[in-house]
């Protein structure tokens, strides 16, 4: 059976964690093990940033369509270009993304009729 940790949480109650390793301490309270819990929280702040999070999601094709529209929209702040031209760009890259989700849509539609046995579907037709 484990043994648990030694040490004394905040409010004043025995801390029910597992000791880690040979210590006598959890992970959370071990002062040997302080350097890497600060790294992974580092680590982990980092990685649930909004922006990683996007950037994992956004594909690779598209980021250069996104990157475009920030550097037209601080060329409109700026006045280097009229927002008229913004607006055009970005109309644009909306359609870009538009035709986008529209293969995506596609491309999962034919991946799931392919994975449904043609005996377990049923040729329907609607009617008006």
């Amino acid at each position: 059976m484990a043994t648990l940790c030694g040490a004394t949480r905040k409010d004043g109650s025995p801390c029910m964690g597992k000791v880690h390793g040979d210590g006598r301490f959890c992970f959370g309270h071990d002062p040997d093990l302080q350097e890497r819990r600060t790294h992974g929280r580092q680590r982990g702040g980092e990685n649930r940033a909004t922006a990683k999070r996007l950037d994992r999601l956004l594909p690779a094709s598209l980021k250069p369509t996104i990157a475009l529209l920030f550097t037209v929209l601080e060329e409109v702040h700026t006045g280097a270009l009229t927002p008229a031209q913004g607006t055009a760009i970005a109309a644009l890259a909306g359609a870009i993304a538009r035709l986008y989700q529209a293969g995506i849509v596609e491309e999962r539609l034919a991946a799931l009729e392919a994975t449904t046995a043609p005996s377990d579907r049923k040729d329907v037709r609607w009617t008006s």
